[in-house]
């Protein structure tokens, strides 16, 4: 297990209860993308918290791990 019940339920509560929280993913796309372009089928996103990183990287394969 990577995280305890726990801190999996605290994460679920600051989803819920904050708009914001999880929302960061998506200023990393200037970044993600020119790596992405290199002929990557698939990003990874670890953490994705609201996908908004996925939904700035339209038209990509995104795993994502929340």
């Amino acid at each position: 297990m990577l995280i305890s019940d726990a801190y999996r339920e605290q994460n679920r509560a600051l989803h819920a209860s904050n708009e914001h929280y999880g929302t960061s993913g998506k200023a990393w796309a200037p970044k993600v993308r020119p790596l992405a372009d290199w002929g990557r089928k698939a990003v990874l996103d670890f953490g994705c918290g609201k996908a908004t990183l996925a939904r700035r990287l339209g038209g990509l394969t995104m795993r994502e791990v929340a």
